[in-house]
């Protein structure tokens, strides 16, 4: 069956479509204004979040920056990120190209999305801080999208204060 019948045969996939866009923008956004409780809320009860350098993955290397697995870790996470953020404040701002969304199921779907996030300092000057890609699993759970899954692969090698931005 080709994709697009695929996608046809789970039903109305248009607003579910815009329901994951608008997903994967929240998630951002949240970050952006250090609304890291809020972004928590956006992932599934056993979900799981994961950084790798492309530098790494190219490399045949399995090493994860972060690898975070439920909910539980992600607070935990957050606890350190919100230290971070008040040692070394800062605001930041991902750019974010089109999603690519595969539906895998009524419930479930695949997307990838590249992003640049941008930091600016208490100096007012701006950088760009990193470039990489979401490979984010969907599920929806009681008529609601979470993320399942989100592996971040960056493009940039060399980052400083990770914690606060991807």
């Amino acid at each position: 069956m080709a994709v697009e019948e695929k996608v046809r045969s789970f039903g109305p996939v248009a607003g579910a479509r815009d329901a994951i866009v608008e997903l994967i923008n929240r998630s951002c956004r949240f970050l952006d204004q250090n609304r890291f409780e809020n972004w928590l809320e956006l992932f599934a009860d056993q979900g799981r979040y994961r950084v790798q350098t492309a530098e790494n993955v190219d490399a045949g290397y399995d090493f994860n920056l972060i690898l975070l697995e439920g909910k539980a870790q992600m607070a935990e996470w957050i606890g350190v990120i919100t230290n971070f953020h008040q040692a070394e404040p800062s605001r930041t701002i991902h750019v974010l190209s089109g999603q690519d969304i595969e539906f895998i199921g009524e419930d479930e779907a695949l997307s990838w999305t590249g992003f640049a996030a941008f930091r600016t300092a208490t100096d007012g000057i701006s950088q760009l801080f990193c470039v990489g890609e979401y490979h984010d699993k969907l599920v929806r759970v009681a008529a609601r999208w979470l993320i399942q899954s989100r592996e971040v692969l960056l493009h940039t090698s060399t980052v400083t204060g990770i914690l606060q931005v991807i």
